[in-house]
């Protein structure tokens, strides 16, 4: 089941509930494609949420919140570049 999920209440119109706690997310819209577009990217926001998680960073040591598996590096090291000599292939200097 997915956590977000779309309802029709009588008289009212299409609404968006959270799947658990059966709390509406949303206010009533006309028609059916409308709330199903907010409703996904609920899921999606969700998703993303979840996906988080605490990790050291490869480069400082720092825990930072990562984005995913692909992220290993904080915000510091990864934006100034100085994990760069991690990322790239050491190339021989003649």
């Amino acid at each position: 089941m997915k956590d977000f999920e779309v309802r029709h209440v009588r008289n009212k119109g299409f609404a968006v509930y959270n799947g658990s706690t059966n709390e509406r997310e949303s206010g009533f819209y006309s028609g059916r494609p409308l709330a199903e577009s907010y409703c996904d990217t609920l899921n999606r926001q969700k998703k993303k949420r979840d996906a988080m998680s605490k990790r050291k960073c490869m480069c400082c040591g720092r825990v930072f919140l990562s984005e995913g598996i692909h992220n290993r590096l904080c915000r510091n090291c990864g934006g100034s570049g100085l994990g760069k000599e991690m990322i790239e292939p050491c190339t021989l200097q003649l």
